[in-house]
């Protein structure tokens, strides 16, 4: 019986830990924390199960580039800093976010930080 139990664990922290790699499509992409809260000590917005690679653009509400990436990186995760191109933190307020793979396809979607 002990070995049973040991087997199902395993298989389900294997099906846990497969579940938050990269994925095959936009449609899986999340943005956590969302809104961050840099005066609780978040410093970082974590672009997860990204399609690699992905190009990732933010801009303002008003639509001026904040900045864009490509995330490639195997995990299928992106750490975005709060910074701007020039390395300025970035405002508090509502950011836009356009997530594209490989054959062009996009989703859109809001960040907000709170400073």
């Amino acid at each position: 019986m002990e070995k049973t139990r040991t087997m199902v664990f395993g298989l389900l922290i294997l099906m846990l830990v497969a579940g938050r790699g990269a994925s095959s499509t936009l449609a899986d992409v999340r943005v956590t924390p969302n809104p961050v809260r840099v005066f609780a000590g978040q410093t970082e917005a974590v672009f997860e199960r990204l399609p690699v690679p992905s190009h990732i653009v933010l801009y303002t509400a008003a639509g001026v580039l904040v900045r864009g990436v490509l995330a490639n990186d195997p995990s299928g995760i992106y750490r975005w800093d709060l910074k701007d191109e020039a390395g300025r933190d970035a405002a508090p307020g509502e950011y836009l976010y356009v997530v594209s793979d490989e054959a062009g396809r996009q989703i859109r979607g809001k960040l907000s930080v709170i400073r």
